[in-house]
């Protein structure tokens, strides 16, 4: 994941292309970081373990990640319909990429966007302009 702004100072969106890793890996074009707890993990409350977590916000004008993510997630449903749920994906089966526009319209921040949240005990991988970290 790329964790940078994608607006520029005058407040217009910067279109970057998603790079596939492979059917079920993406590394996302430009997106917002909102909650973000990448160099630390975090819990939400005490006793609970931590994680490192994030909101990945990703403008509606980014076709090009949004169609990279959809096909990564067909790809991993497809693969998990196999693996994990005897030939047959659940009806319920919650998804990673969610509408702002439905899920946070009170939230100005996720207007005209798509969201992830993202969560792991291990640490990402953060590439910025300038490093691979």
């Amino acid at each position: 994941m790329i964790l940078t702004n994608y607006k520029n100072l005058k407040g217009r969106y910067i279109n970057m292309k998603a790079k596939v890793l492979n059917k079920t890996k993406v590394i996302t074009g430009k997106v917002r970081a909102s909650y973000a707890h990448i160099f630390e993990p975090h819990s939400m409350q005490e006793g609970q373990e931590s994680k490192y977590s994030i909101s990945l916000i990703i403008p509606k004008s980014d076709t090009s990640t949004i169609k990279a993510i959809e096909q990564a997630i067909e790809a991993a449903k497809e693969e998990g319909k196999v693996s994990k749920f005897g030939g047959k994906v659940p009806a319920n089966l919650k998804l990673p990429l969610r509408d702002g526009d439905t899920e946070r319209e009170d939230d100005v921040n996720y207007q005209d966007a798509y969201f992830i949240n993202a969560s792991s005990k291990q640490a990402p991988g953060i590439i910025t302009k300038t490093k691979l970290d």
